[in-house]
């Protein structure tokens, strides 16, 4: 938090509980009355304004912490978002941002089981041995997940697991994490911008669902899929935005790869082609497809009834063409006859018009 800006002043009716709103909490505080206690009167001093750290932020409120807490502390009172109290993250516990209102687990175990309950981990497959979901096994011998000699975790490999939902922003603490790869599964919602925080190298978030914009925190991360090499970070080289593809879901590096080209049927993050917009239950699992299915039967039948029902007309015409050729090659006297009633007709028709003159007129 700048100095500069550190001042008791700040939200000071914030901090007061004393059911009223701000302008009379403010009138209260700061009156114009001179004949008010000094106490009253509004901390003009520099040194009032801007009160420093001396004492636990948890104990004493200062000018910075009528702001936001610190990083590495978090706000224990939820009506005083963000602000003092603050309280210190705990062990293992890590926060990066100001005015924070939680402390992030990054002990692995706690991130993987984040990552296993955000993606519906009981669907997941490719995972024979339930390793998973299996509390007892250990982080490292998980499925996917390769640690280094210190039992870090440098890679998540999850390609093609079955994964569904979002991933979550605790990802992004796993301080030794190269290597993140979720492609072809069912992802959705938005790319979390705390995998800014991993010494990432790779990212493949390729053929998925999600949506929105790749956060800029990332674009200018240097170093993940080669952004950065030759000076030039671009957020298609984590991921091709929504309505464009390319082979590998993302840019190539530098000035001669691979770019993401234009794709007006795109509607995800990280395509790998373009298509027809692609069909999606939305989550529905297996009951989802049986409806699909059951449609497309229905639009089958749909369509054949139609063409019977187009055959059987053509026929019908086909039936009375025929009919009336048959007619006009009777003998003429047959026709004669034939062209006497219809004058006769015509004749009848055109009394019955003149009969009823105000109305046609």
């Amino acid at each position: 938090m700048p100095l500069e800006i550190c001042d008791l002043n700040l939200n000071e009716a914030f901090f007061h509980d004393n059911n009223k709103d701000v302008d009379s909490t403010y009138a209260e505080l700061y009156p114009s009355d001179s004949s008010q206690p000094d106490n009253g009167q509004r901390r003009n001093s520099s040194s009032q304004r801007t009160t420093q750290r001396t004492n636990d932020p948890t104990e004493e409120r200062d000018g910075c912490t009528s702001i936001a807490c610190p990083a590495g502390y978090r706000s224990i009172r939820e009506d005083k978002d963000g602000v003092f109290p603050c309280q210190e993250c705990e062990h293992n516990f890590l926060n990066p941002y100001l005015g924070a209102n939680k402390c992030f687990d990054i002990e692995n175990s706690k991130v993987l089981l984040a990552l296993y309950n955000a993606t519906n981990g009981p669907s997941w497959t490719d995972d024979p041995e339930k390793t998973w979901s299996n509390s007892k096994v250990p982080p490292c011998q998980k499925k996917g997940v390769t640690c280094n000699s210190n039992n870090e975790i440098i890679s998540l490999e999850l390609k093609d697991m079955g994964l569904e939902g979002s991933l979550p922003e605790d990802l992004g603490f796993l301080r030794f994490m190269e290597i993140l790869d979720v492609s072809q599964n069912k992802l959705t919602g938005r790319v979390p911008s705390e995998l800014r925080w991993a010494p990432l190298i790779k990212l493949d978030l390729a053929d998925n669902r999600m949506t929105g914009l790749v956060p800029l925190s990332l674009c200018q991360k240097l170093g993940i899929n080669g952004n950065g090499i030759g000076g030039i970070f671009t957020c298609d080289t984590i991921a091709c935005a929504v309505g464009y593809y390319n082979s590998v879901g993302h840019a190539d590096e530098g000035y001669g790869g691979e770019k993401c080209m234009p794709c007006a049927t795109g509607i995800f993050l990280g395509s790998t082609q373009c298509d027809a917009v692609p069909v999606t239950t939305f989550g529905m699992g297996y009951a989802g497809e049986s409806i699909l299915v059951l449609l497309g039967l229905a639009a089958i039948y749909g369509l054949w009834f139609l063409y019977k029902r187009s055959k059987i007309a053509k026929e019908e015409m086909m039936n009375i063409s025929e009919y009336e050729t048959d007619e006009l090659n009777q003998p003429p006297d047959q026709l004669a006859g034939m062209g006497h009633v219809e004058v006769k007709v015509k004749d009848e028709w055109s009394s019955q018009k003149e009969s009823t003159k105000e109305v046609w007129l």
